[in-house]
């Protein structure tokens, strides 16, 4: 019970931190004036790589290519780039952190099926199981170290679930259908995945966001909920929804998903409200071929691809944390060796 008790002052205190760093710098910024370094994180010897995901301490996790078979990796300042290894098998992939270092992501068994994985420092790789089916992938982990993804169940559907250290894998239903994902968690527990929210009180409800398509969603720790959809003008846009509150459109234009391997990730968005996407070229499918954008807090959209060293190297961005760093790519059109990078914000001085 101590040990709980020690947990949850060191989360609280985390959180208290996190929400006056966000006071600080609005009130230390208010015109937003920064700048971005990026940040190449190396190799373990492998042909190309990307960071999927970083946390608020400067960690950030993603796969470098070895061979055409892609292994998760951690990185931090200090550290440099690590293998995660695997269960077992011949592939690993790293899709979320959490800033206790937690890691959480998917990797081969020695069976053969991918079962969804928590990393730890010291414990390394530990198998989550599944919902009795064959298979299962972690895609969030928040601070409390309760983790989402989806399995396959008994009857070979695949459900969403939520797991934690106490109560293992749960189940969390459907919205009347036979499948279920989940992507992503705040630090309240508010699950989002497609085309739903779900809560320990409410359970599963529906987005209900027209003509969204599926499209994955994400969450912020203020509760806010952003996605993709699709005008009637066959134009994608994106919204923001609260429980409560309904849904809001941004009024940005020609949105495509993210490039989070394999899932195609609509956005992502940070503590304040700011959001990282992708505008897309129609029909062309390498990193080229889109426009990696962030829509601050004020509502200002900056074109990222202008942070390459020159202008056949171009960013793509996958997560942003709450100072507004981001994980992501650097790489040239029609490149296969795209390299894992730290987009890190720098505050410009007054």
């Amino acid at each position: 019970m101590k040990k709980k008790t020690n947990r949850a002052i060191v989360l609280g205190i985390v959180a208290l931190g996190v929400i006056l760093a966000i006071l600080w710098l609005w009130l230390k910024y208010p015109n937003e004036e920064f700048d971005y370094e990026v940040v190449e994180l190396g190799s373990l010897g492998g042909s190309a790589g990307a960071a999927t995901a970083l946390n608020n301490v400067g960690q950030v996790v993603g796969w470098y290519e070895v061979n055409f078979l892609k292994h998760a990796f951690i990185w931090d300042a200090n550290q440099g780039m690590r293998g995660l290894g695997t269960l077992g098998g011949w592939r690993s992939m790293a899709s979320g952190i959490n800033d206790r270092g937690q890691v959480v992501g998917w990797a081969k068994t020695a069976e053969g099926p991918v079962h969804a994985f928590v990393w730890e420092p010291e414990a390394g790789m530990t198998d989550l199981g599944t919902l009795g089916g064959s298979m299962s992938m972690a895609m969030a982990i928040n601070n409390k170290g309760q983790i989402v993804g989806f399995s396959k169940t008994t009857e070979d559907q695949t459900h969403a679930f939520i797991w934690d250290a106490n109560q293992g894998m749960r189940d969390l239903g459907t919205l009347g259908g036979g499948n279920s994902y989940a992507y992503g968690i705040n630090d309240k527990g508010e699950v989002v995945g497609r085309g739903f929210y779900w809560d320990r009180v409410g359970g599963m409800v529906d987005i209900a966001v027209p003509h969204s398509h599926g499209a994955v969603p994400c969450i912020n720790n203020a509760g806010q909920v952003a996605g993709i959809f699709l005008h009637k003008n066959k134009d994608m846009d994106v919204f923001i929804w609260e429980k409560g509150a309904g849904v809001k459109s941004l009024g940005l234009s020609g949105v495509a998903p993210l490039r989070l391997w394999p899932v195609a990730v609509s956005v992502k968005m940070n503590d304040s409200g700011e959001i990282i996407g992708r505008q897309k070229k129609p029909e062309i499918f390498h990193i080229g071929a889109s426009w990696y954008f962030l829509r601050t807090r004020l509502g200002r959209v900056i074109k990222l691809n202008k942070y390459g060293r020159s202008e056949s190297e171009q960013i793509a961005v996958s997560d942003i944390n709450n100072d507004g760093s981001m994980a992501g790519m650097v790489g040239s059109p029609g490149s296969v060796s795209e390299r894992p990078i730290l987009l890190k914000r720098k505050w410009l001085l007054d």
